[in-house]
């Protein structure tokens, strides 16, 4: 490892293995003869707060869910999240009850979740693991080689793993009275001795509101067992900037990803325009236009770039900026076969 920051990327290395040790996620075992086993790797993230400042360092190990096989080590994968209207639902709600929503974070959701029964899925040591001497000769191997980890519960980066964490989440809403919304499957609501109480669902990101501020701060005990953050008032939640003030409401923006999109395209100096789309997008293309390159390098501008830009601009209007959205639907019709006028003006340049 040749960051600066090593000491604190191996500490927080060893945070996540004892963390995973600690909820039992694996046993370690012998390498059964022609087993699968699936491959691990890090995955390492700065972790900023509200004012994109550093919070932490954190490393997460994975599998390689890519190497799975259907029927072999997993089954069912849909796991369903909040739909941004019923996040905004969520914060309308909030300000009508005059009860800040608050924000609450599960962490290492996924391996607090049982893998499925009749499966077994082995990954293999990840780097920076220690197998002491004692657990070589309890498993009776001679070297850590000779090992794999047998996994008990879900793990980062499998397929199903997900939907095992948001089952789970739902039966112990479940077990504590709430019951699940008709329109949106990652909505909860409860009605107790006339307070009630409503809960959005985004993987491991909790958005809590209700009719009384006490009934929302014991919410969190409730999912104790779960050691859920309780974040406080909800000040950023999917990559939003959410303000309040008791004139205007909420406000909500994504000034911070919509900077780092021009960075990445280098339009951090580009003049604005005065509507999304200008009468130069033209619906038909001639045979001469000319086309982008499939892939190519990080600068240059290919389909792939094309298709994640306008998947960048499409989350962009779904949550804050709803003007862009005629010219958004525009651009995703050119995500193949796209020519350079489509890249351009999509930019806007």
């Amino acid at each position: 490892m040749r960051s600066r920051q090593k000491e604190k990327w191996l500490k927080a290395i060893a945070e996540e293995l004892r963390a995973l040790e600690d909820n039992g996620v694996w046993k370690v075992v012998r390498k059964p003869r022609d087993a699968r086993v699936l491959h691990t790797k890090w995955v390492f993230k700065t972790k900023l707060d509200a004012e994109e400042l550093i919070e932490r360092l954190k490393a997460r190990l994975v599998a390689c869910g890519n190497e799975q096989e259907f029927g072999v080590n997993y089954h069912i994968t849909f796991a369903a999240v909040i739909d941004m209207t019923s996040v905004k639902l969520i914060l309308v709600l909030a300000r009508k009850w005059r009860v800040p929503a608050k924000h609450g974070d599960v962490p290492n959701a996924y391996v607090k979740a049982e893998k499925e029964a009749g499966l077994t899925i082995y990954i293999n040591l990840p780097q920076g693991m220690v197998i002491s001497e004692e657990v070589l000769k309890l498993v009776g191997v001679e070297s850590a080689k000779e090992l794999v980890l047998e996994l008990q519960k879900a793990l980062y980066g499998l397929k199903q793993a997900g939907r095992l964490w948001n089952q789970l989440l739902h039966k112990k809403l479940i077990d504590i009275g709430f019951e699940q919304s008709l329109t949106d499957m990652c909505v909860y609501f409860r009605w107790r001795n006339g307070v009630l109480l409503v809960v959005g669902v985004y993987v491991d990101d909790l958005l809590v509101t209700g009719t009384e501020q006490s009934a929302v701060d014991a919410f969190f005990g409730e999912l104790k067992e779960f050691s859920v953050k309780d974040l406080g008032q909800a000040s950023k939640f999917l990559g939003m900037r959410i303000t309040y003030d008791d004139a205007d409401g909420y406000n909500l923006d994504q000034e911070v990803l919509i900077q780092e999109m021009l960075k990445d395209h280098s339009m951090e100096h580009a003049h604005g325009v005065r509507t999304p789309i200008g009468p130069e997008w033209n619906e038909l293309r001639g045979a001469e236009c000319e086309k982008l390159p499939v892939t190519g390098g990080a600068e240059v501008a290919t389909v792939k770039r094309f298709q994640s830009l306008v998947g960048s601009l499409m989350w962009v209007s779904r949550c804050t900026r709803p003007d862009i959205a005629f010219a958004v639907h525009k651009a995703s019709r050119r995500t193949h076969d796209t020519t350079v006028d489509d890249w351009k003006l999509t930019k806007r340049y």
